[in-house]
């Protein structure tokens, strides 16, 4: 399924392309759970990873002018999300496990990862079989009720005020996040900072349009996230490697051994770049992205009268 894109267009108001991309999201949510069971892993997939882009786009409002009641749509959306996450983490770690099989050095033994495939995949079909149709109800139903607040939505600012104050609440949520983390081995810090981070992710591509550091950064988010998204599945197996295998997770040369050390690099990695991109105070950050606001806005308003005239 094609999703739409996240970004703004001249053409709108910011209100109008709020709410227009929300509605967009919303509609291919809908349809993702209103799937056929044999596509039940993709459809869960696609509807949490628009889910997430719709949160992101509500807290960026919800913190600014766009009233507290948008609060509100924020925990049907995250309750939505979690009817659908144990369904996604069973379907994800049987790729995970996948994946590390098959990006195992020659000199480590695969034995103990692909009993551990067997053991997931099987986990994998007793969660679907128990309650994904289930899940996928009253998902849609959390999601519906989202969109009947949403669809309601009347913000009390315009232009950039209606975002200003989100931009730097939520940028500075991923800095302290990030803050916190690194140099840390802490496995539930890096995802909380995930979290965070993913935010400002969806937030800066649907921004992306108005300047050509947006793309830049939006593109370097993107990384960081992957970065932390592959710490984070090797944390969950590392988890299910523990509980199903516990001394071969722990021998001298394993294959969960070199997993392990995986993880710590990528953690690095992210630490490294999330440094760059965390480098600002929040209230300089937002001021920069009014800055490229205005000048999208004033270019676009010369144009319109070259037409004209």
């Amino acid at each position: 399924m094609l999703t739409p894109p996240l970004g703004l267009r001249r053409s709108e108001t910011l209100e109008a392309a709020i709410r227009r991309v929300l509605m967009e999201q919303l509609d291919v949510v809908a349809l993702a759970l209103d799937s056929e069971p044999e596509t039940l892993g993709r459809a869960v997939h696609l509807a949490r990873r628009t889910l997430k882009k719709i949160r992101a786009l509500v807290r960026l409002i919800a913190s600014g002018g766009g009233d507290r009641h948008m609060a509100a749509p924020l925990i049907n959306l995250r309750d939505a999300g979690r009817l659908l996450a144990p369904l996604r983490h069973a379907d994800v770690i049987v790729t995970v496990v996948r994946a590390a099989v098959a990006d195992l050095p020659a000199s480590h033994d695969p034995a103990s990862l692909a009993g551990l495939e067997r053991l997931l995949v099987a986990e994998r079909e007793s969660v679907f079989a128990a309650g994904g149709g289930a899940a996928l109800s009253k998902a849609a139903r959390e999601t519906d009720a989202a969109r009947r607040v949403i669809e309601a939505w009347k913000p009390s600012a315009t232009d950039f005020d209606l975002i200003r104050a989100g931009i730097g609440d939520w940028y500075g949520r991923g800095r302290k996040a990030k803050d916190a983390v690194c140099g840390s081995a802490n496995a539930e810090a890096f995802h909380t900072w995930r979290k965070r981070t993913k935010d400002v992710r969806h937030q800066v591509q649907f921004l992306s349009p108005i300047a050509p550091e947006m793309v830049t950064a939006a593109d370097d988010l993107h990384r960081l996230t992957n970065l932390l998204g592959d710490a984070h599945d090797l944390d969950h197996l590392e988890a299910a490697a523990r509980l199903h295998d516990p001394v071969g997770f722990d021998g001298p040369d394993s294959a969960f051994r070199f997993l392990a050390d995986q993880r710590v690099s990528f953690c690095n990695a992210a630490c490294s770049l999330g440094q760059e991109f965390f480098a600002e105070e929040s209230g300089d950050y937002a001021s920069r992205l009014e800055s490229y606001w205005d000048l999208w806005v004033a270019e676009g308003s010369k144009a319109a009268d070259v037409v004209q005239g």
